[in-house]
């Protein structure tokens, strides 16, 4: 039995297709920091990771490891038509904003 709450259209709730840019290009050994997502190494020096998140927690832990790696966030955008489409656009902002806070 699938105990995963889901919405009305029957997606993962919370789920979201996000779009995160970064500057400069990951090498391989820290793409498998972004397991599951899109790596596209873009020719201005930036690197695009595209995927599916399945949550506020997720999301949380991407932004984290963006953090921890020492690269610098350009965006952050989810990707309307997504599944967790119609959320409101400030908790993408706020989870980005806790997620680059620096620790306690």
């Amino acid at each position: 039995m699938d105990s995963t709450y889901r919405s009305a259209d029957g997606s993962a709730a919370g789920q979201a297709r996000y779009r995160i840019r970064v500057r400069g290009h990951l090498d391989k050994r820290r793409s498998t920091w972004f397991e599951g997502m899109t790596i596209t190494r873009e020719p201005a020096g930036q690197t695009l990771l595209t995927g599916e998140v399945v949550d506020q927690a997720a999301l949380y832990g991407l932004l984290g490891r963006v953090r921890d790696l020492g690269l610098t966030l350009i965006a952050l955008q989810r990707i309307e038509g997504g599944t967790g489409a119609g959320r409101p656009a400030h908790q993408d902002e706020d989870a980005v904003r806790a997620a680059l806070a620096p620790a306690r």
